[in-house]
């Protein structure tokens, strides 16, 4: 069970803006949060370093740290607060101090608050964090002047994709922990595989050989997903679902949006590996274009 909430904050406006629900979570859960701030040997610091030592620029750079984590702290209520200066590469650092934690932890954080949602790429801050960690990830986009991003302060109502492996339902597993005791609106999703005209030895497949395939597909991913939701609402009692064709990261986006979801939770993509799910996969498409926080849940072990 989760028993701790870390949010990594870097000063700027959109790493706060991860803040809310994660209060929200923790106590929720009665769990304590920790916000940790990573202090990078960047040409920032070097500049700012200029005509003093590095070891005074840095003591400078972590008492501003500290201050700053505290005043943040202060101006949260309802939670036990923890702050952790870090120094180093900022997503290696954050994923050791959570691989080091006796607890289980959460992390919850919005994408580089220097680079923008739509710009995170393997690379950046928030990508390595979830390629690498072993805890879950919750993602919260920054709001933007005239946009539709939505972050929430609760959630309620959660979209899960799956694609029918045991990988992929981890995200349930996830979210019956980090919203154990709330009252959730599930809906579950499903895109079957778009058919390709395999070819045979008398050549390529009729079309109406395809279309009998996508719909055995479609009859299939049916049957799982009502097996499925009939199990879960063991757990919750709203639970829906629907299969829906097309391609699969728009699909997910237009079925959040229409649920009016608050969270898409969702293992990287059960069939490629969670460390290379950041290039082309469906879960990258919905880190990019999300409106609503995501749920990342990677192996529980992995070689």
């Amino acid at each position: 069970m989760v028993s701790r909430v870390v949010v990594p904050l870097d000063f700027s406006e959109v790493s706060e803006a991860a803040l809310p629900l994660a209060v929200h979570l923790a106590q929720r859960r009665g769990i304590p949060m920790t916000l940790v701030h990573v202090i990078e040997m960047s040409p920032e610091f070097m500049a700012y370093s200029e005509g003093v030592s590095q070891v005074d620029a840095l003591l400078k750079m972590e008492e501003y740290a500290e201050d700053y984590l505290r005043r943040t702290a202060g101006d949260l209520s309802g939670v036990q607060i923890e702050t952790v200066v870090l120094r180093g590469r900022p997503a290696r650092q954050i994923v050791e101090f959570v691989d080091g934690l006796s607890d289980d932890p959460l992390i919850v954080m919005s994408s580089h608050g220097h680079s923008g949602f739509r710009r995170m790429v393997v690379g950046s801050v928030a990508a390595r964090v979830v390629q690498t960690a072993s805890a879950p990830v919750m993602l919260v986009r920054g709001s933007e002047e005239g946009s539709s991003i939505k972050i929430p302060t609760e959630v309620r109502r959660v979209v899960v994709p799956l694609d029918g492996s045991d990988f992929a339902e981890n995200a349930l597993d996830a979210v019956s922990e980090i919203l154990a005791g709330e009252e959730v609106a599930v809906r579950l999703v499903r895109v079957p595989e778009i058919a390709v005209y395999p070819a045979t030895m008398y050549g390529a497949a009729s079309y109406e050989a395809v279309d009998a395939y996508m719909e055995a597909m479609a009859t299939e991913a049916q049957t799982y997903l009502n097996e499925t939701a009939e199990r879960l609402r063991e757990r919750w009692g709203d639970v829906s679902w629907e299969v829906r064709e097309g391609v699969a990261s728009a699909v997910i986006l237009e079925v959040a949006r229409e649920f009016d979801a608050d969270l898409i939770a969702m293992a990287s993509h059960g069939r490629t590996g969670f460390r290379r799910f950041l290039m082309g996969s469906v879960a990258e498409q919905v880190l990019r274009e999300a409106e609503v926080p995501v749920l990342v849940v990677g192996p529980r072990d992995e070689d």
